[in-house]
């Protein structure tokens, strides 16, 4: 496991480093307490100080989440690692949610691993189990609803991945000290505000609203007053999610209406992934500007991110749809389909009032109005089939190729298609569709030929495992692609 530089550590905290956030937590051995490196508190002592990678670590070491600075606000709740290394993967997976749907086990079989190797790997790298790590963060979200939220402690603990509330007081009172009915009586009043989601970097907020702006379905997607409203579905009920950006706060303010507490972790984990909250952009665009031909293009566009999806699914939906068509062909399209097997819900706030259902839920009789290719309509239906199947494509695999492989597998979708799933749906940051023509044209010289695919993806290879990032600001580059409102080349 790498060492912290504990004076490099404590410099920063001297100085309340923003960059520094989330990266490590600092344990005040003469309060019992510890903090991020931007506590508004006294700067403890530098004999006093002991400095941990994680909050699950500073837990195991019998501290408790300082009252002040809140850790659970830091962003990202893992730690920022290669994806493609052992535990980066991993780190990835439970990111994605595999330890709320199967723990350990889950974890340990899809890294094909046995669980003690697991165990081994983590307490190596980051001196925690897997258990633990996944503990904090339940613990830390509980936290937050407490301080935020004006949920009742028994709904907290369904939101916080614990089924039994007496087991949920257990583990609060043993990591912060005393019960949750104390905590949730110390905070000022009980205003009942949205939750905060934090990011480390810049964010360009605008580029992400302009992005989901032009694919909106309607009905089912509203971005109005620099918001982003959204109408979800979990368990066939209906609900609603707004979205705003607080710049001061480095945070996205969210607000949900008819979500069940129990959906709050997967609700706040879609959100990550769509607005790609968990990225340490700082050091992936210092990656990046090693290239200059992207280094100037970082510069105009800082903070530039990569939009997700909110599901595998509507990633792949999204993206059979939209095939060799422009974003507003492929956007109507989407509407069709949505006309055709949306559930309707009147009552929802923010002017949404339809979504498209769970994939079992589609029938294909919905298919029938989609005017396109049949090889693509049977294509998509069998995207709809796979993904309402319990071996359904949740989640990113082993590696970036495992990934690969699975979506290639599906009927329909060929090496661009899979590539951009991977980059949208499954999250893959070195996913990089080589062949697109977007990305053929930002990267030619004026006046020089086009550079071929097999160039680009020569050229691309100084930039992992970051290559997805690099695509998303040649995109923006692109003056024909933003002038035409044209998808990037998909499959035949």
């Amino acid at each position: 496991m790498s060492v912290l530089d504990a004076d490099a550590c404590y410099r920063q905290l001297s100085v309340r480093d923003v960059a520094a956030d989330g990266r490590f937590f600092v344990a005040v051995q003469t309060t019992g307490v510890y903090c991020r490196p931007i506590c508004p508190a006294r700067t403890p002592k530098r004999e006093n100080c002991r400095f941990h990678r994680s909050a699950a670590a500073a837990e195991q070491a019998g501290f408790r989440p300082c009252l002040r600075c809140r850790p659970e606000l830091a962003p990202a709740h893992w730690p920022v690692l290669d994806s493609e290394s052992r535990l980066g993967r991993a780190l990835a997976l439970m990111s994605d949610g595999i330890m709320e749907r199967g723990g350990v086990a889950a974890l340990a079989e899809a890294m094909q691993l046995g669980a003690r190797q697991l165990g081994r790997l983590f307490q190596a790298e980051l001196g925690v189990s897997p258990s633990a790590l996944w503990q904090t963060q339940r613990l830390l979200l509980a936290k937050q609803l407490l301080h935020d939220s004006a949920l009742s402690i028994t709904d907290i603990a369904m939101a916080s991945g614990f089924r039994s509330l007496r087991r949920f007081n257990e583990h609060f009172l043993a990591v912060h000290g005393q019960p949750p009915s104390r905590l949730r009586r110390q905070r000022a009043a009980p205003t009942g505000l949205p939750l905060r989601l934090g990011y480390r970097g810049a964010y360009d907020w605008e580029a992400m609203l302009g992005f989901l702006r032009m694919r909106a379905w309607s009905g089912m997607e509203v971005i109005e007053g620099a918001c982003y409203h959204r109408a979800v579905i979990f368990d066939g009920v209906v609900g609603a999610v707004r979205v705003r950006h607080v710049p001061t706060r480095r945070a996205l303010q969210v607000e949900w209406h008819a979500v069940a507490p129990r959906h709050l972790p997967t609700l706040l984990r879609n959100l990550r992934r769509l607005f790609d909250l968990d990225a340490d952009l700082p050091m992936i665009e210092a990656h990046l500007r090693a290239d200059p031909a992207l280094a100037a293009r970082i510069s105009a566009r800082p903070g530039l991110r990569l939009p997700g999806a909110w599901s595998v699914f509507e990633a792949g939906l999204r993206a059979l749809l939209g095939q060799q068509i422009t974003v507003t062909a492929a956007r109507r399209l989407g509407e069709t389909l949505l006309d055709a097997s949306a559930i309707t819900h009147d009552a929802l706030p923010w002017g949404l009032n339809r979504v498209l259902p769970e994939p079992a839920r589609i029938g294909s009789e919905a298919l029938g109005a989609l005017r396109m290719p049949q090889a693509r309509r049977h294509a998509i239906g069998q995207w709809i089939q796979h993904q309402a199947s319990p071996l359904a494509i949740q989640q990113r695999g082993r590696s970036l190729q495992d990934s690969l492989q699975r979506l290639l597998d599906r009927p329909g979708v060929g090496d661009w298609s899979a590539h951009y799933i991977a980059l949208r749906g499954l999250r893959e940051p070195d996913a990089f569709p080589a062949s697109d023509i977007g990305l053929l044209r930002a990267m030619s010289s004026t006046g020089q030929p086009r550079i071929d695919a097999m160039r680009l993806r020569q050229r691309a290879e100084a930039w992992r495992p970051w290559r997805a990032y690099a695509a998303q600001h040649l995109w923006a580059s692109d003056t024909d692609f933003a002038r035409f409102n044209q998808e990037p080349t998909h499959d035949a």
